[in-house]
């Protein structure tokens, strides 16, 4: 292309690009919440065209050329703002209550936008700085459109800090701190852009520095949540880049051939790639792990009516996934009792039936960013109550029968969360055998019980010679209110007489 030539000032802004790129790549591949990864990726994404056309700018030749890539590059950077919203909200557990917020981020930024791209009241124009590159020119909107970064952060880190507890803040503290120092460094591409400052723009480091920065927390940290690797997603990722390979080949070789060809071949070899990626990714059964193990600890409750037994098992069968077992509890009389100690915790009726609908372990995390309505207070409240990692119901037949709080450092994979319902499944059929087998006892008890009162009633109250055979009542004795401590003793003789 005439209108473009290589610069090696494009050098930083290709590193921005690829680092973005890796951002974009690891979020999409690692599985997790999907909230938080749709917000990482958007970030992210929003981020890359400005970092491309920005190196392409560098390199353009002519105002023309250099303006129309900036003004592609900088209308998808009003999103990065409302993006970073939402990572804040989820993060925080405050995205159902302020959803209003990033719907209103969302909806301004595709505005502004619309703006950038539509009209010259963002990007005018360029101009050339000192280093010898086309550089953007102030318009109208200039400065409110690069500001939805900012404001839109300062949104999501003051409803963040409000609703935090006080480690929280600390930590939410470093990350404005962090936030100020990248946010200082890009502005002093606003400088460059009213004409103050003619020097080499330095936004491309903050780009960079905010990409590592998202490496890090993806790779590291518990931000998405992150239940193992998405090969689903990869088989996508690995279909679009062979497609965009063959496709490439294919007009490189075509390169004469009409446009309707090249178009044709084009959409062939992109359905051929998607309907493969479909094939690949349908939906397997989840494997659950540690089969062996499950199916023998299912046996081992077979005739087990101790519930301290049960939970005990339990609480061994989990320690090779890191789960630690902190309380069991069965349901008694609506409320929760601890099975070792006999504690008593009140179990929110509405919290329980949210329980056994939604039917799996959970999370104080993954509470974030569930819709939940008017349940959350309460089901926050139950997640925080003993600062459990994992709570998980003990459901059998559609009925809570017990609650298990559990630590575990990171999210639940697939198969390992399988393993858990799997488990709990049977803890709470074998904790409903050992609930009718002391029933049943109880009863037998008190049957027996009620068996003697009735022999000894009858016997009392006998007074025919057919109930008391040859014998004949001379005279009955009843215990008296007060007594003198004789006793009595009775005796058949060897003729036959009392």
């Amino acid at each position: 292309m005439s209108e473009l030539s290589w610069n090696w000032i494009a050098a930083p802004y290709v590193g921005a690009a690829i680092t973005l790129l890796a951002v974009v790549l690891v979020a999409s591949l690692v599985r997790g919440d999907r909230v938080m990864r749709l917000g990482v990726i958007g970030a992210a994404t929003t981020t890359l065209p400005w970092a491309i056309c920005s190196a392409l700018a560098s390199c353009a030749t002519d105002p023309d050329t250099a303006t129309r890539l900036l003004r592609v590059g900088s209308g998808p950077v009003a999103l990065i703002g409302p993006n970073l919203l939402l990572v804040l909200l989820g993060v925080s557990g405050q995205l159902e209550r302020n959803r209003w917020v990033a719907r209103a981020a969302g909806l301004i930024g595709v505005t502004m936008l619309a703006l950038c791209w539509g009209t010259k009241l963002t990007i005018p124009g360029v101009q050339k700085i000192g280093i010898g590159i086309w550089y953007t020119t102030a318009g109208p909107l200039t400065d409110i459109h690069w500001s939805q970064l900012a404001i839109w952060m300062a949104v999501g880190i003051y409803i963040s800090r409000r609703a935090a507890t006080s480690g929280e803040k600390r930590r939410i503290s470093r990350l404005l701190i962090g936030v100020l120092a990248l946010g200082a460094i890009g502005s002093v591409d606003m400088l460059i852009v009213h004409g103050v400052w003619d020097f080499y723009p330095l936004a491309w480091i903050s780009a960079i520095a905010g990409g590592l920065i998202a490496l890090y927390l993806v790779l590291y940290t518990d931000l998405l949540r992150p239940q193992g690797f998405d090969r689903y997603m990869f088989n996508e990722v690995l279909a679009f880049a062979a497609s965009a390979v063959v496709i490439g080949i294919l007009a490189y070789v075509l390169w004469d051939a009409a446009a309707l060809a090249k178009a044709t071949i084009a959409s062939g070899v992109w359905i051929v790639a998607l309907g493969t990626s479909w094939v690949l990714t349908q939906e397997p059964p989840v494997r659950i792990a540690g089969s062996s193990s499950l199916e023998k600890f299912v046996s081992s409750l077979a005739d087990v009516d101790d519930e301290r037994v049960i939970v005990g098992r339990l609480a061994a069968l989990w320690k090779p996934l890191n789960i630690e077992m902190r309380a069991a509890w069965r349901v008694e009389g609506g409320a929760l009792v601890d099975i070792k100690s006999g504690a008593r915790w009140d179990l929110d009726h509405d919290a329980a039936t949210w329980l056994v609908e939604h039917g799996q372990a959970v999370a104080p995390t993954d509470l974030a960013t569930m819709r939940l309505g008017s349940l959350r207070p309460k089901l926050e409240a139950l997640a925080e109550a003993h600062n459990a990692t994992l709570i998980v119901p003990l459901i059998d037949r559609g009925v809570l029968n017990g609650l298990v709080e559990a630590d575990h450092g990171g999210a639940l994979r697939d198969d390992e969360r399988a393993f858990v319902v799997e488990s709990a499944r049977a803890v709470a059929r074998a904790l409903t055998y050992a609930l009718l087998a002391r029933a049943a006892a109880k009863e037998g008890a008190t049957a027996r019980e009620v068996e003697v009162a009735e022999a000894m009633r009858l016997q009392a109250a006998a007074s025919r010679d057919d109930e008391l055979g040859r014998w004949t009542v001379a005279a009955e004795y009843r215990a008296a209110p007060k007594t003198t401590g004789a006793g009595w003793a009775a005796a058949l003789l060897a003729d036959g007489r009392l």
